[in-house]
């Protein structure tokens, strides 16, 4: 999908199940929500020709292992990036804890 300032990437995970990239437009700035699978991951963003670097931060919705399962994975392949997660859920490898 795409929107003014916004394109949308769905990964698809399992058979019933989805995360997303956003990216920015302007900057091609991006951020991963709930990145289950790093291989479904990197294979998103290898198709549509996204820049790993440009990889602002990592949003985990929730602890289950279909949202934050990939989350080990994708610290290591992007060098540590800011995951974002509730504190209430903790969520698997979260740097910073967003309150209610």
């Amino acid at each position: 999908q795409e929107y003014d300032s916004m394109r949308v990437y769905i990964i698809p995970y399992l058979t019933d199940n989805y995360g997303y990239i956003l990216e920015d437009r302007d900057t091609g700035l991006f951020c991963i929500i709930d990145g289950a699978n790093s291989e479904a991951v990197q294979n998103t963003i290898d198709h549509f020709n996204l820049d790993r670097k440009k990889l602002s931060f990592i949003l985990t919705t929730h602890k289950h292992w279909d949202h934050a399962g990939g989350n080990d994975q994708l610290t290591i392949d992007f060098n540590n990036p800011l995951i974002y997660g509730s504190q209430i859920d903790n969520p698997f490898c979260t740097t910073e804890f967003i309150k209610d």
